[in-house]
């Protein structure tokens, strides 16, 4: 068993989850792919496939964000955004960018392990696990998370209805 599989019926939480503490409450690691770029060793099958789904979401963002602003712009309209638009798509615009604020986690869940999980902390809770690799992928998952932010302000800003 490895440290990031789950064990039992404790709510999909993993050994290393319930290992390391903060201050009044455990910090769980979240269940997503991420985890595995540190919580497995570099040369697994798990960790290569963290990487491969990591390159294909920062693929994925790059490319629209690329066709998002060079698609039909202009040198007087470089990111394309309409002009004269309604009060309901303007409104319409400003919510979606508030509920894109509100639901994105990659961020702030990133900031509060990088917060919350200190070398030492680590070392002690989980000696197996390096902190080099957790700092990297809370860095990936960041950069994740304003490269979602730049595509979601660009699709929302030119919106016509």
């Amino acid at each position: 068993e490895t440290p990031s599989s789950g064990a039992g019926n404790d709510g999909g939480k993993s050994d290393v989850d319930q290992s390391i503490a903060g201050y009044e409450e455990p910090i769980v690691l979240t269940q997503s792919t991420h985890s595995f770029l540190f919580t497995e060793r570099t040369c697994s099958v798990p960790f290569a496939f963290a990487l491969a789904i990591v390159g294909i979401s920062y693929t994925c963002l790059i490319l629209a964000l690329y066709n998002n602003i060079y698609e039909d712009s202009s040198p007087g309209n470089p990111l394309n955004l309409p002009v004269g638009v309604t009060f309901d798509v303007r409104a319409a615009q400003y919510l979606a960018l508030l509920i894109g604020l509100l639901m994105e986690e990659e961020i702030p869940e990133s900031l509060y392990l990088l917060r919350m999980i200190s070398e030492r902390t680590l070392r002690d809770k989980a000696p197996d696990l390096k902190f080099g690799k957790f700092v990297f992928c809370a860095c990936v998952r960041i950069l994740m998370g304003y490269l979602f932010y730049f595509n979601m302000f660009i699709v929302v800003a030119q919106a016509t209805a």
